[in-house]
């Protein structure tokens, strides 16, 4: 039953924030157009990010899967920050690709720490139905 409340608790964590358009979309037409403008975008999907961590803090965790969220949380916390540096790429150019450069790997951890979040949710036998907020995230 603890994996079924974090599997929930988390599901509406991660759907905390707003439907955004991408961080890499927002970069990409910002180097386009060469509009530093367009990365003032950037801080709506680094204010969500914001909003989604500080929701999986407050998420219950099973002991068992400590490190698992804390992975998560450190994973989130990454690429916030990778965000964050993108936004410099008028003000200093090489850090804003050095933050572009560490996100595709920052990415991949963040995927890689879902993934065993949700092999350890459904390991656990936890299961949800179609009203739960963890069903669509987790399934089952």
């Amino acid at each position: 039953e603890s994996y079924k409340l974090y599997g929930n608790t988390l599901a509406e964590a991660l759907q905390g924030g707003e439907s955004l358009e991408s961080e890499l979309s927002i970069f990409a037409r910002a180097v386009d157009k060469k509009d530093p403008h367009e990365l003032k975008k950037l801080d709506d999907v680094i204010s969500n990010f914001q909003i989604i961590i500080k929701n999986a803090l407050l998420s219950p965790v099973p002991v068992a899967s400590s490190s698992l969220h804390l992975a998560l949380i450190q994973s989130l916390e990454a690429v916030r920050y990778d965000i964050s540096g993108m936004k410099l790429l008028f003000s200093d150019t090489a850090l804003a690709f050095l933050a572009l450069n560490s996100y595709e790997g920052d990415a991949k951890k963040l995927l890689t720490a879902m993934q065993s979040i949700t092999t350890a949710i459904q390991a656990s036998g936890a299961t949800f139905s179609p009203s739960d907020a963890g069903y669509k995230t987790f399934g089952r």
